[in-house]
């Protein structure tokens, strides 16, 4: 049995397409950030941010040198085969100085059982690395932010779409990427994250329309809608932030002016596209 490990930081890589279809990329890379997000929940646990791992996508580096250049005690790595409805994932977890494995898992399930395996890995780490880990902090990682797996895989597709062009999305594919979260949302009312990267979107087609105010309004709704149905989730938080963060650049101020008709007054408005 492998000591615990004392480093407590940790990069998750992201995991390889090994389903020899190139279109099935958004998937894996949609499997690293949840589990980034996972991870990123657990108290003591340092984390690296996925802007932090993107260099490193699809090449062969040494989990010592990612460690090192990366400032971390250990290297998450992983591989993704989807086939029909049945996935395949082996991960493991490297010792960033001596590269010897400290964890490995392969799971071999259904399709349906992604959020049970993403939920397991964080919580295999998390014993790894001895956290303690508070019933709170469970809930956030057993939680899955969709029972409906095809809103969850618009939204991955969704996500994909919205990196296009240098990772920041031109107008064209961010506009394809905020249809699929309209259908993702539609499936599932209750997709927190859904809305926020919707919010986030619409944040982006603001700049590129010169930040009308209807984009970041409208950006608004849904960042609010997002922490209103998931309170615990960061991401409508994120996309909250960017979005008053764009409005004060946009009039010259801090603050966003909170004065305004509350959000819950306006979800019924006409938005956008």
């Amino acid at each position: 049995m492998q000591p615990l490990i004392k480093d407590q930081s940790v990069a998750v890589l992201y995991f390889e397409n090994m389903s020899n279809d190139p279109s099935q990329d958004y998937f894996s890379a949609g499997m690293t950030e949840e589990i980034i997000a996972r991870l990123a929940n657990i108290p003591g646990l340092r984390v690296k941010s996925r802007q932090s791992v993107m260099q490193y996508k699809g090449k062969s580096v040494p989990a010592k040198k990612i460690a090192r250049e990366l400032g971390v005690g250990s290297v998450l790595q992983g591989s993704v085969r989807r086939q029909d409805d049945k996935i395949l994932i082996t991960v493991q977890l490297v010792d960033g100085a001596s590269e010897e494995t400290q964890w490995s898992m392969r799971y071999d399930r259904e399709l349906r059982d992604i959020f049970e395996m993403q939920s397991d890995i964080a919580q295999q780490v998390a014993m790894k690395f001895d956290l303690q880990v508070s019933d709170r902090t469970k809930k956030k990682l057993v939680t899955p932010p969709t029972n409906n797996f095809m809103a969850y895989d618009l939204y991955l597709k969704g996500i994909a779409d919205s990196e296009m062009e240098s990772g920041i999305g031109s107008a064209l594919y961010t506009r394809k990427a905020i249809e699929k979260m309209k259908v993702a949302v539609t499936l599932d009312s209750g997709f927190s994250d859904a809305y926020a990267r919707m919010a986030l979107m619409y944040t982006v087609m603001a700049a590129n329309e010169q930040m009308p105010d209807i984009w970041l309004d409208s950006a608004r709704i849904f960042s609010e809608k997002a922490i209103a149905l998931e309170p615990d989730r960061e991401q409508g938080y994120i996309a909250l932030a960017t979005v008053l963060f764009l409005k004060g650049r946009k009039d010259g101020l801090i603050t966003y002016g909170w004065n305004r008709t509350p959000s819950s007054m306006l979800f019924g408005k006409a938005h956008p596209l």
